[in-house]
């Protein structure tokens, strides 16, 4: 009985408007992130974005989207500096 309920309270929270919504699945996370859906499990798999199972889904709750939101997803990673070629002739003209 207690397994019924819990399903019943987990297809409320995925039907819900997105006022109300306690769940989010990764493509609604991609779209709403612009982030590719390897960059949310890399996150997930580092530890730095938690989710949830509900059955075989993989789903980030609420307060997990609103932090990272606020504080950023794990630590920026410095980029390597990109030469830029100059046009031909332009160099010393």
């Amino acid at each position: 009985m207690a397994h019924g309920k819990l399903k019943s309270i987990a297809t409320e929270a995925l039907k819900g408007a997105p006022a109300s919504r306690q769940l989010f699945g990764y493509e609604e996370l991609e779209n709403r992130w612009g982030v590719s859906r390897f960059t949310i499990r890399r996150a997930v798999l580092r530890g730095d974005l938690r989710t949830v199972n509900i059955g075989a889904r993989q789903l980030v709750p609420l307060s997990e989207v609103e932090r990272v939101e606020r504080e950023g997803l794990g630590t920026p990673r410095p980029r390597k500096a990109v030469a830029v070629a100059e046009p031909a002739g332009a160099a010393g003209d």
